[in-house]
């Protein structure tokens, strides 16, 4: 059984929690249960600009930063991959400086601002011991807590590629002319776990269904039946999890060229008759061979998982 704080978490609710390890082996949890904001402050390229003794000059530092709305994680402004977006909805928790924060970032208005929540060393995340509200990005409770060492694209885990894309795609969906060149099939945590929990209840009715079967040795498929059911490990299970997604959607492509296949030969076959008596039956023959070659090339079968 784990003790790990960042597991304890995702135990409650995995379709909702989803953990990540960061560059310095320390880890946060992402709250997906919210939905991501895109406000008009992400259609341009902005970024904090924080001066060393930002906390002497708070109020000029607050309005220099008031439409920021993306962390910039390189210091090429021309590559736009490296700006990730700071969207309302994006709620993480995460161990800093030997305290446990909850951190959210929030819409106000058409503005951004951070809500942190401060755990102490509960990691229930239960007790709340400080709270706080703030328009420059956690700087000023990464300031309070005397938190060294780790930029703030770290704290909010802006580091893993997978959460950039995710942010990135969300922005796209709504200002096209952002992240047009990024990976647009990207599949968020969410869905990923939706269709492992949609797996796993298609699995326990089949295992339902197996238990039927009384016959002692009894073989399903090839596969010997035993009372306690097969054991396998952790990595074998899942192995055949992503062997069973691999072909089921191999099937599915497959019948969907089958019904383009008839489609296309039901086209030729009813060509108006003027057309149909200037050919004869070999070249409609090689027409149609043409056509189902053509379908069959534009399906790249790719059999890598």
């Amino acid at each position: 059984m784990t003790h790990n704080w960042y597991d304890l978490i995702v135990q409650k609710n995995p379709s909702k929690y989803q953990s990540y390890k960061r560059i310095n082996r320390s880890w946060f949890v992402i709250d997906f249960s919210s939905k991501f904001e895109v406000l008009p402050l992400h259609k341009e390229l902005s970024e904090f600009i924080i001066p060393k003794n930002f906390h002497n000059e708070l109020e000029k530092t607050r309005q220099k930063n008031i439409n920021v709305g993306y962390i910039h994680l390189q210091n090429n402004i021309l590559n736009e991959k490296s700006w990730v977006p700071l969207l309302p909805g994006y709620i993480i928790y995460t161990s800093l400086g030997g305290f446990f924060f909850k951190l959210s970032i929030e819409r106000n208005g058409e503005s951004l601002q951070f809500f942190w929540q401060e755990f102490g060393e509960d990691f229930t995340f239960t007790k709340c011991n400080a709270q706080g509200r703030e328009t420059l990005g956690f700087y000023l409770m990464i300031k309070q807590y005397n938190i060294k060492n780790i930029s703030l694209a770290s704290v909010l885990g802006f580091n893993d590629h997978t959460i950039v894309a995710m942010l990135q795609n969300t922005v796209h969906k709504v200002f096209s002319h952002r992240f047009s060149c990024q990976n647009l099939n990207f599949q968020s945590p969410t869905l990923s776990t939706s269709k492992e929990e949609t797996l796993v209840r298609s699995l326990k009715r089949k295992s339902s269904e197996l238990e039927q079967l009384n016959e002692k040795d009894s073989i399903v498929h090839g596969i010997k039946l035993e009372e306690s059911g097969k054991i396998l490990s952790p990595k074998f299970t899942q192995a055949l999890m992503v062997m069973h997604e691999k072909y089921k959607s191999t099937y599915y492509n497959a019948n969907r060229n089958i019904k383009r296949l008839k489609t296309k030969i039901d086209q030729l076959q009813n060509e108006n008759s003027d057309f149909n008596n200037k050919i004869d039956l070999n070249e409609k023959s090689e027409r149609i061979k043409e056509a189902v070659d053509n379908i069959l090339n534009e399906k790249n079968w790719d059999q890598r998982y």
